[in-house]
């Protein structure tokens, strides 16, 4: 079990660990690490759970199969009895006749077990899941929780948890992280009952710790707490790439493991993501200067989510195309997103948005099509006028590529003063599948044209 307090770099750990932050052009690493004894590369790494719109859309017995495949050969009832043997020897023997049904018709909580089990299937070396009981109703959460239990008899497992009692539940061994550090490591009930140390004892009470992130300036921090140890000199070398020539061209001393006593009257200090953005302007083209600047946020976005302006403008599939409606609009809500432009023919469900306390645009276009230049320069201009008024807006279609990606670009012509061409690839850099179609990129040069002509 993985804990630490919200915004402690837990999920960004994971993720790197798995390797999903290498197709981010922002992306930097520094350091070794092993996995039973072997260097971690492409061949030999962690698997994490994610969500897969393959997977919630597929039959639950194509869905037991889709990381597997490689596992099992045989004529299709071999797949079959695989499936159902596998459903059987992990306690979910109750959906033998769900077989050939699709996964988003069962309940959540199932859901998010098939999906840990399509994954742990596959046999990793080391599975890793990120909140798994995130959103549930805690009678189901802790369902949830008693099934995760006896699957580690068969993969070793990583999880990330917030919750205590869960986690009392779940968990051999505890790692606590901190202050971009590892504060203990030690095995279930000693963790919760015998701290080892001040911070875990201040965790295991309050939930948070009064320890400053690796990034934070000591003349920003609250008097009586102690500055973080010092980065190390990659760290240094990879923030003075985004960040400019005053970045420390030198290291400071060697670090030093953390003070292991606590103030408790010093408040937790800012967490701040790895690369802090700038201040924003409510002027389009300086908004657009940030475009891929990177938040590693504690929280994470529905499917296709990509950060375009960080804490103001992003791009993501339809909410509950994967997942429950309710599950990514609290994932949206959580990111601080305000309102939706929605580009899907149909609208959002309204009832879902008011639940959460969501706005939102629709301007239908249809699937692999561009808006006319009249609707984009409509929407692009109401979209910046939200940007200026603090709002954050999260732009949607049903994949989140193909329409999200080209009135982003569209957004970044107007407002960003960016050619067609190079507002397309700042937006592949970030995710390279924006921008479907041929008739998308031809939109956005026209477009691009319209405006030169109006100036």
């Amino acid at each position: 079990m993985l804990m630490g307090p919200v915004k402690t770099g837990k999920s960004t750990l994971l993720r790197s660990l798995a390797g999903l932050n290498q197709s981010t052009s922002l992306y930097r690493s520094w350091g070794t690490a092993t996995l039973q004894g072997r260097p971690l590369g492409a061949e030999w790494k962690p698997t994490l759970v994610q969500q897969h719109a393959s997977l919630f859309n597929a039959s639950l017995r194509d869905a037991l199969l889709l990381h597997c495949h490689g596992h099992i050969e045989g004529p299709h009832s071999a797949r079959d009895d695989f499936a159902h043997e596998a459903l059987v020897r992990h306690g979910l023997g109750t959906l033998l006749d769900h077989l050939p049904k699709p996964v988003l018709e069962l309940p959540v909580h199932q859901q998010r077990a098939i999906n840990i089990l399509s994954h742990a299937l596959a046999r990793p070396p080391l599975l890793m899941v990120d909140e798994p009981t995130f959103g549930l109703e805690p009678d189901v959460a802790m369902w949830l929780v008693e099934w995760l239990r006896p699957l580690a008899d068969s993969v070793r497992t990583l999880v990330v948890l917030h919750h205590q009692g869960q986690a009392r539940r779940l968990a051999d061994r505890v790692i606590l992280l901190g202050g971009g550090v590892i504060l203990a490591h030690e095995s279930n009930p000693r963790f919760f009952t015998h701290p080892v140390n001040a911070w875990v004892e201040q965790f295991v009470h309050s939930g948070s710790l009064s320890i400053a992130s690796p990034g934070a300036k000591p003349d920003e921090l609250d008097p009586s707490a102690e500055p973080p140890r010092p980065l190390p000199q990659a760290a240094l070398d990879a923030l003075a790439e985004f960040e400019g020539p005053e970045t420390p061209a030198e290291a400071p001393p060697s670090p030093t493991a953390p003070s292991p006593t606590p103030r408790p009257q010093a408040q937790p200090a800012p967490q701040p993501s790895i690369v802090a953005p700038p201040p924003l302007s409510s002027r389009g083209v300086e908004t657009a200067s940030m475009v891929g600047r990177a938040i590693l946020s504690e929280y994470r976005g529905p499917h296709g989510f990509h950060w375009i302006i960080p804490g103001k403008l992003a791009g993501c599939g339809e909410p509950g195309a994967t997942a429950p409606i309710d599950y990514d609009m609290q994932l949206l809500s959580n990111l601080g997103i305000s309102h939706l432009v929605t580009l899907t023919e149909k609208d959002v469900d309204e009832e879902a948005l008011l639940r959460h306390g969501l706005r939102n645009i629709h301007l239908p276009i249809f699937d692999r099509e561009a808006p006319s230049v009249s609707q984009a320069y409509m929407l692009v201009r109401r979209m910046q006028q939200l940007i200026d008024q603090g709002h954050i807006i999260a732009v949607h279609c049903r994949a989140g590529i193909g329409r999200t990606g080209t009135l982003l670009a569209a957004w970044l012509i107007r407002e960003g003063g960016l050619s067609a061409e190079n507002a397309i690839a700042r937006l592949r850099n970030i995710n390279p599948t924006y921008v479907q179609t041929s008739v998308q990129e031809d939109f956005l040069f026209h477009f691009e044209q319209d405006i030169l002509k109006r100036m």
